[in-house]
């Protein structure tokens, strides 16, 4: 009998080497396929900037008067290419699928990387239902509302309403767009690069068509436009003019000082969406030259690509829509004095803008694709998270499964019946629409802050790890790496403050988070310690396990 019989896929199995145990395992069965620049795209898509210009920057206008939303911005992204750097640095040491989980477990302890995983995890299916609701109430009953009010159709404006109205309607497209998500996801990265890099494309012509009309049709000609299709609704000639005047009579200033104070909170919005860039850490198995410095940069670059794309487009949309305008409108919406069922999105106003139904059309399918786009590239992170618990054995190893096309596809199942259960929640339990995604947001800047710790301590307590890395340069006889994680937790701790500080982005009650973190925290050590005692009965050590880096 031959005394080192094979392995399966996935097994992991105890050798003795030299007298000593040591762990063997086979490749995980996930391959390298992903270039620099796909990952540059998926880093892009993270920080999907189309839905933030539509629901998530605009209506610090109206909470917050007076912030200056270009500073905004640009202090976003020095703290967002910071942790870009420092978290691409620390992946490149060990760039494998798993992301957080992988760094955090092998460098501070298994226990401390199933938290951080444990909380990003949640923080990524809370997003997803964010994604999922926003697919119905921020991109098809507005789209249909839109369109309706152009082509004079009191039908597609019904259902419009319809849509934004019933939570079975909101559910039913929701799992559409989670099925459609599963399907490019479970097809490996050749189906996955298709949909992800073709999406993008038509995004991008989405934004330059939008860019286009608001140069032409902006200004003057909105206000026409905008006029004439709400005076059947409003009996009133000067509908732009008169929101305007609601606002300021119900306490908006639409036309604030420059203030520094409201700027802040406006930092902690941008933030809260930005400092994702570094997403593709957990595909980093599946990424070629994953040890190199293209990784941060791609990283960097999607940050700043992102950043480019917002001060530009709220240029354009101050001018074309009117500030004033801009701003009361999106205080106004979804209050008595606001005409339309549907929100002041960008992509609506355009397509008033146009007068065009064709257009509108065009504009609102290169938006609308935005939402199955960021929900697939969410599906990656609790998808390589289970995989890799799976593969470490903390999981069943039916989990770690891998089908013809390189893709786990139990994994994705149980991803994909957590985030149905999750987006039910979200639309029948009532929770607020934005307190869904800050809490998301604050899930998540645990393992950004978890992960710079990791890059802080990783060349003392893995020197050869260090060795193998993106960089092995020192300043001042500090690691960069180690400088470049201090920096990484010094900006998390930046986030942190802004969204528990300032209630109006969405944490109103802090007890209630640190709660939750602290139940989750409290299921992740008795998850790993419940599992570790499981596998010691089987003859495992999970101990050694941790003690050795992933295979590819």
């Amino acid at each position: 009998m031959d005394a080192n019989p094979p392995v399966q896929p996935g097994r992991m199995v105890v050798k003795e080497v030299g007298g000593a145990g040591l762990f063997a395992r086979q490749s995980t069965g996930l391959v390298r396929e992903v270039s620099p620049l796909s990952t540059y795209i998926f880093n892009v898509i993270a920080g999907i900037p189309t839905i933030v210009l539509a629901i998530s920057i605009f209506w610090t206008l109206g909470a917050f008067p007076g912030a200056n939303l270009y500073i905004a911005y640009w202090l976003a992204f020095v703290a967002a290419a910071v942790i870009a750097l420092g978290i691409g640095l620390v992946s490149s040491t060990m760039p494998r699928t798993g992301g957080d989980y992988i760094l955090v477990s092998r460098i501070i302890h298994p226990a401390v990387g199933l938290i951080s995983s444990f909380c990003e995890t949640a923080g990524v299916v809370l997003s997803i239902a964010f994604w999922g609701l926003g697919a119905a109430t921020v991109a098809t009953g507005p789209a249909l509302i839109s369109i309706g009010l152009i082509a004079n159709s009191p039908t597609l404006i019904s259902w419009g309403n319809t849509v934004e109205s019933s939570h079975w309607w909101q559910f039913a497209i929701g799992i559409a767009v989670f099925l459609l998500s599963a399907f490019v996801v479970s097809g490996g990265w050749r189906r996955y690069l298709r949909f992800q890099n073709g999406a993008f494309l038509l995004v991008g012509i989405g934004l330059l068509l939008t860019a286009i009309t608001l140069i032409v049709a902006g200004g003057d000609s909105f206000i026409s436009h905008f006029n004439t299709i709400s005076r059947p609704i409003t009996q009133q000639p000067d509908t732009y003019h008169n929101l305007i005047a609601a606002a300021q009579k119900g306490g908006i200033d639409t036309h604030p000082g420059f203030s520094l104070d409201n700027t802040w909170p406006a930092v902690g919005a941008v933030m809260g969406f930005l400092v994702y860039n570094w997403f593709s850490i957990f595909i980093a198995g599946e990424v070629r030259r994953a040890n190199t410095w293209q990784i941060p940069l791609m990283m960097v670059a999607s940050a700043l690509t992102i950043t480019v794309i917002l001060t530009v487009f709220t240029w354009i949309f101050f001018n074309a829509f009117g500030g004033d305008f801009f701003t009361a409108a999106n205080a106004l919406s979804g209050s008595s004095d606001y005409p339309f069922a549907a929100p002041p999105y960008y992509v609506f106003l355009t397509s008033i803008a146009s007068g065009s139904i064709v257009l509108a059309l065009l504009l609102w399918i290169a938006f609308a694709i935005s939402f199955p786009m960021i929900t697939y590239n969410n599906f990656m992170q609790p998808v390589r998270t289970l995989f890799a618990y799976a593969f470490d054995g903390i999981l069943p190893m039916r989990v770690s499964y891998v089908s013809k096309r390189h893709a786990p596809t139990v994994a994705l199942a149980v991803v994909f019946i957590l985030n149905a259960a999750v987006l039910a929640w979200a639309i029948f339990g009532g929770s607020g629409f934005f307190t869904v995604f800050a809490v998301a947001i604050l899930f998540s800047i645990v393992p950004i802050t978890l992960l710079g710790v990791v890059a802080v301590v990783l060349p003392y307590r893995r020197p050869d790890a260090w060795r193998a890395s993106a960089t092995t340069r020192k300043v001042a006889g500090i690691p960069l790496l180690s400088i470049a994680g201090a920096g990484t937790v010094i900006a998390s701790a930046f986030d942190w403050f802004f969204f528990l500080h300032y209630p109006g982005l969405g944490v109103t009650n802090r007890g209630a988070f640190l709660i939750s973190f602290a139940v989750l925290a409290t299921l992740a050590v008795a998850f790993y310690f419940g599992a570790r005692f499981v596998r010691a009965r089987q003859g495992m050590d999970l101990t050694r396990t941790y003690a050795e880096i992933p295979p590819e």
